[in-house]
């Protein structure tokens, strides 16, 4: 035999489609930025451009979370930073820890720059907690003045942070709490939750601050607005508040979870998503009239969300979680194999898959991507591999192969494979020469796996020829297939 042979392309190609798509949409794990780093709120402008919050420092990404930069923020020496808000690619605003208020007019290319908080009439030292602006000189940062009973503080720049004034928060009372989360509709409208279920609105720019009632004691972590109208807050217990009036009134929805979620973020009055402790993923594709819980692949506590389209969205949290949700390629099992005797070497030929599954037929099982196998005796046995991407979606081929007592592969009993003319135009002929046998079987697939044609050849005489016309199949890529019980050989073929 020749040994150019084992440089052709011998495989048995086994298709497995999901459904009419060809890709899954789940959350899967983009990396750790760093474990000694917890993540407490991201954003991302598009599918490549993010920023996330971090101990001290701040992440930016160029590739849609593949990789991450820390940028520098000069001024700062202690504390975390909680809150995030770029209005643009180059502006943007950091919040965190003792009167931490920095900012960005490059994307953070040259670092963030301290915008010390010079608070009239009196100095404070509110520890921060979150920051939102309008526009370049507008914006607000709330958080807490622990100092002076625990109370939520709120405060407003017109300058672009030259200088702050203190707003009446509405929950100023001994022990009022954090206020965690802010979200402005515009210069005058907007929104700030915290502890003990508080839930305050101004719809004249802070002027006045009004307390609305939540129907619930329990700490609001986040909330998410998408007009003047529809919004919604999250907390502690699994606690899901929803209002269609701007928050004159708040109706809880079930979420099916007792732990804290601290993010929530709709991309659509339909479609929404929520975070929390222990890894917990929520989805609601009925404005949060159920909530169903998804994989998130974590047990990380997750803190911030966000999400460009209905299609592609991050979740950050502890130790450098960094979650993207996003399409995943549906899996499609196939493999080849080899065999010398009783021995049999098998080649994965899978594609989108993360983790495989064998079963040899004989009892036996292996995990491993490409395994060898070596049977106890000779017979024909059923060959299932499982191949599973990363969102648990999973594809399977199996095929019977005969294994022989000795005798050489399969692949080498032909001197002679041709497919001609390739790239075909109206016909291609195939021609065979090799061991005599009784009959091989001929597939044509096309490039999803589909089995367009199906014949068979007589090959006693160890030769066959045959045309086959191409007027019925469409121009592109085809895949064709000769096989027996004891293995097959594949070709490319190219239809124009």
């Amino acid at each position: 035999m020749k040994r150019l042979l084992y440089s052709c392309f011998f495989l048995y190609l086994g298709w497995a489609l999901q459904g009419q798509s060809n890709a899954d949409y789940c959350w899967t794990a983009q990396g750790l930025i760093t474990p000694a780093y917890h993540l407490w709120d991201v954003q991302f402008l598009d599918d490549q451009h993010g920023w996330v919050a971090s101990n001290g420092v701040i992440f930016a990404t160029t590739d849609g979370g593949n990789s991450w930069q820390q940028q520098t923020i000069v001024g700062w020496n202690h504390g975390f930073i909680f809150g995030i808000h770029m209005l643009d690619a180059q502006t943007g605003w950091a919040a965190g820890d003792v009167r931490g208020v920095y900012q960005t007019q490059n994307g953070g290319a040259s670092g963030w720059q301290s915008k010390t908080m010079l608070v009239s009439p009196n100095p404070p030292e509110p520890w921060l907690t979150d920051v939102y602006f309008t526009d370049k000189n507008t914006g607000w940062v709330v958080g807490i003045m622990s100092y002076n009973g625990n109370t939520g503080e709120i405060y407003k720049t017109t300058d672009g942070g030259q200088t702050w004034e203190r707003q009446i928060s509405g929950v100023e009372s001994n022990d009022g709490g954090f206020l965690w989360d802010i979200q402005m509709a515009d210069s005058l409208t907007g929104w700030a939750v915290g502890d003990y279920g508080s839930i305050v609105a101004t719809t004249d720019g802070g002027t006045n601050w009004q307390l609305q009632p939540s129907g619930t004691v329990g700490a609001l972590r986040g909330l998410f607005f998408l007009d003047k109208q529809q919004g919604w807050a999250v907390g502690d217990g699994g606690i899901i508040l929803h209002t269609a009036d701007g928050g004159i009134s708040w109706q809880p929805q079930p979420s099916g979870v007792p732990g804290t979620l601290r993010s929530v973020v709709f991309v659509d009055n339909q479609t929404g998503w929520a975070a929390g402790d222990k890894g917990v993923i929520l989805n609601t594709a009925d404005g949060g009239a159920n909530w169903q819980k998804v994989n998130s692949g974590t047990v990380e506590d997750l803190n911030g969300l966000s999400f460009t389209g209905a299609q592609s969205g991050w979740a950050v949290g502890w130790h450098g979680t960094v979650l993207k949700y996003g399409a995943v390629p549906a899996p499609a099992a196939g493999f080849s194999w080899s065999a010398s005797g009783k021995d049999v070497q098998f080649t994965n030929l899978s594609t989108g898959a993360v983790y495989y599954s064998w079963e040899f037929g004989d009892g036996k099982n292996s995990e491993e991507t490409a395994p060898f196998h070596n049977y106890a005796a000779p017979g024909t046995y059923t060959v299932k591999l499982t191949a599973v991407n990363a969102c648990g979606t999973s594809a399977v081929q199996e095929f019977d192969i005969t294994i022989l007592a000795t005798g050489i592969s399969w692949p080498e009993q032909f001197d002679l494979f041709e497919v001609n003319p390739n790239p075909a135009n109206d016909y291609f002929n195939v021609q065979l020469k090799g061991i005599p046998q009784q009959e091989l079987l001929i597939d044509l697939f096309d490039n999803t796996g589909r089995k367009v044609m199906n014949t068979s050849l007589d090959f006693q005489s160890g030769a066959a020829s045959r045309k086959f016309a191409t007027a019925d199949y469409a121009p592109g890529i085809y895949w064709l297939r000769v096989s027996d019980t004891r293995g097959s050989v594949l070709r490319q073929l190219m239809l124009k």
